[in-house]
């Protein structure tokens, strides 16, 4: 169950005013349920006793476990990076080592996901190249009859099976979800499967392998004759006058993706493939 900052504020305050019951509102509104204060903090309905946290922060959610409250948050000494799930105006994003996923600052993350899944209409069979929270995959998956979908990172995983946004990259039928590398998993794939792909990398200097030539050339072999690639384009030094999209556009015209444009609305190029 994930708490926002002002759902603890809440027992907080009827703690403070000498209330012995208060209502906790979970999963963003998703459910409310009657909880028992206690002197450390509060009795849920199954009779768990749930200390209070020790300090609440406006930029972080959190969870219950057994007996505490503590911030989706943590260091995995493997990747070397801090994992932080971000409250936001409507659905969380995921950050790592400070560095947002989605564009939140000028987006929201849905309706960033709205606007990819807008500029690429996904249909048939189609390729979701980097799960992350599961936005994209999961609204996909609306209009796709199957979505594949990879995510390497087992910390960005089992932050998506704590977010109740994610919920759908694990239940939905349609959404077949690996925890593998896709820049090693496309290789198993045969010509022309797929009718559109999303990719939807994390920045360069997370995954330079998702931008190279060798991988688009892989994803121009795996999309039908006519299929359309979306890619998400950041924008590092783009105030020093550096036009990432561009190198992009020249990498994915090499390999033989045609009809290329920016879509300042996604931040992306969206291409098809020619012959």
């Amino acid at each position: 169950m994930v708490l926002r900052p002002q759902d603890i504020y809440q027992i907080i305050r009827d703690f403070k005013a000498g209330r012995e019951t208060s209502l906790l509102t979970v999963d963003f509104g998703k459910q409310v349920l009657e909880v028992k204060i206690q002197r450390n903090g509060i009795a849920l309905p199954d009779g768990r006793e749930i200390k209070f946290p020790f300090r609440v922060k406006e930029n972080f959610l959190y969870y219950i476990t057994n007996d505490e409250i503590i911030p989706v948050a943590w260091f995995c000494e493997h990747t070397g990076l801090y994992y932080k799930l971000v409250p936001t105006e409507d659905w969380p994003t995921i950050s790592l080592s400070s560095v947002p996923m989605h564009r939140k600052k000028l987006y929201s993350p849905q309706r960033d996901a709205r606007a990819k899944i807008a500029t690429l209409n996904p249909c048939g069979i189609h390729l979701d190249t980097c799960a992350g929270l599961g936005y994209t995959a999961i609204l996909s998956a609306h209009y796709a009859n199957q979505v594949y979908c990879f995510e390497k990172d087992e910390n960005v995983l089992e932050m998506a099976k704590l977010n109740p946004f994610s919920q759908g990259l694990f239940e939905n039928p349609k959404i077949i979800l690996k925890k593998a590398d896709t820049s090693v998993e496309i290789n198993q794939f045969p010509d022309n499967f797929f009718d559109t792909i999303m990719h939807d990398p994390p920045t360069f200097k997370f995954a330079p392998e998702l931008y190279c030539v060798e991988f688009y050339q892989a994803l121009y072999r795996v999309l039908k004759p006519g299929g359309k690639l979306f890619h998400y384009t950041p924008l590092p030094g783009v105030k020093r006058g550096r036009n990432f999209p561009d190198k992009v556009k020249a990498k994915l015209k090499s390999v033989g993706f045609g009809n290329i444009k920016y879509f300042s609305s996604a931040q992306g190029l969206l291409c098809f493939k020619i012959g």
